[in-house]
């Protein structure tokens, strides 16, 4: 799975750093391109603990939880990300009657987001090849015209007995998951993943807040009631950060897709304020229910992209593209907001610098040291120590998507300084 050089060694110093009662579980195999509900490992799965977490798979091959009847899937994670996908299910059951509006109320659909599962599986196989971790996912096997899994219970389930079973599952799996990260990180990041068939060629990126609130200025954004109102809410009130720069800065996820080659995305720093659309999504239940509008310190947001963007004909072409870059903007998002080491053993521990040791008082006057002195500083050794280790890694975290520790010329640390860190480890 890992061909390059800088992938080997991050492999390596992985098992060399984390605790040595953990080990770090690298999936075998691929996302398949044929669509399709991934596979259930284990069945009846009722409470969510007892599904193994990476470090307890065997031959590094992730196993898959399902709910009764294997309505709801879940792949437990080791990191501060907690990925849902729930409209992309292919399951079918005659013994769940269709959906209707009659029986479900307003706000109803049964639009199948193509896809979607596909992509949310691919994100997170590209996140475990670049860190060692696995997100948690939550997936719904079923159609949307069983159950509708980002609706309340009485929308998504339509007063059946097993779909409304299925409703709980998903949901109590995604409340596990977001109290594990919690409890090992103490904040997160959320994520629902969805499709759509409007607006074509777009990205839209969902924080639970109106297009018309984008037409205000940086300074308006940062309005209590529109902080207050977001997804996002824990992460602007307890950091520096503020609202625009988290939705539309240029280190926004919306922003990172932009530098990846995704420039319709909204918001985003290429486009602050909404084009014309057929539709705006901005979130819905999971975002408003697992983000931390309502308190806690998980934040959250919906992403929606149009179809054509993951090709259902063009197997993995356009879907790989998508999920590269929307995985790497997630990642860049946890390190640069959230200060997250994503190589530490759950992913969370914060970047920090190891200070260099005070020299002793020496009467005799010391030179500048000469460029010569440190003949690795191009090559990663921050220090210049000698070495290139965890003390340069961490000093790279620490200066991601800024200048301060550009190894490569482009301006910007980023994935490319973290392979040619990674590249030339040298601990002796």
């Amino acid at each position: 799975m890992f061909t390059k050089l800088a992938s080997i060694i991050f492999i390596v110093f992985l098992f060399l750093t984390i605790p040595s009662n953990i080990a770090v579980a690298f999936e075998t195999g691929s996302v398949p391109t044929a669509a399709g509900n991934i596979t259930c490992d284990l069945h009846n799965i009722t409470d969510p603990g007892k599904c193994p977490t990476p470090e307890e798979w065997t031959d590094g091959k992730a196993v898959v939880c399902c709910s009764e009847n294997d309505d709801i899937a879940y792949i437990r994670g080791n990191m501060p990300l907690v990925l849902s996908n729930p409209h992309g299910g292919y399951s079918n059951p005659t013994d769940i009657p269709n959906r209707t509006e009659s029986k479900c109320g307003s706000d109803f659909d049964t639009w199948h987001d193509r896809r979607s599962q596909e992509y949310t599986r691919e994100v997170r196989k590209l996140i475990n090849e670049a860190t060692g971790k696995y997100p948690h996912v939550i997936l719904n096997r079923l159609e949307r015209i069983k159950l509708d899994a980002n609706r309340s219970k009485s929308q998504g389930a339509c007063g059946d007995s097993r779909a409304g079973l299925a409703w709980e599952r998903f949901n109590s799996f995604i409340d596990f998951a977001l109290a594990e990260v919690t409890n090992r990180c103490g904040k997160g990041l959320y994520t629902d993943f969805h499709t759509m068939g409007y607006n074509n060629g777009w990205i839209q990126l969902g924080y639970l807040l109106s297009s018309g609130t984008f037409f205000d200025s940086d300074n308006q954004l940062e309005d209590s009631a529109h902080i207050n109102a977001s997804s996002v809410r824990n992460l602007v009130n307890s950091t520096s950060a503020t609202l625009s720069e988290v939705l539309r800065g240029v280190n926004s996820i919306g922003g990172r897709l932009n530098h990846y080659g995704f420039d319709k995305v909204f918001p985003s720093q290429k486009y602050l304020t909404p084009p014309s659309w057929d539709m705006y999504f901005n979130g819905g239940y999971n975002t408003s229910t697992n983000g931390s509008k309502n308190g806690g310190t998980i934040d959250g947001f919906q992403v929606e992209v149009y179809q054509s963007l993951i090709n259902e004909d063009c197997d993995n072409c356009n879907r790989e593209k998508l999920s590269r870059a929307l995985s790497s903007s997630i990642m860049d998002f946890l390190i640069y907001f959230y200060k997250f080491n994503l190589a530490s053993s759950y992913g969370c521990a914060a970047a920090k610098i190891t200070p260099s040791p005070t020299p002793k008082a020496n009467p005799t006057p010391t030179l500048t040291p000469t460029p010569s002195s440190c003949p690795l500083k191009s090559l990663g050794d921050f220090n210049c120590d000698g070495k290139i280790n965890e003390s340069d890694l961490n000093a790279l975290l620490n200066s991601w998507l800024t200048g301060g520790k550009d190894l490569t010329g482009d301006g910007t640390v980023n994935e490319s300084d973290l392979n040619k860190l990674l590249g030339n480890w040298k601990t002796n």
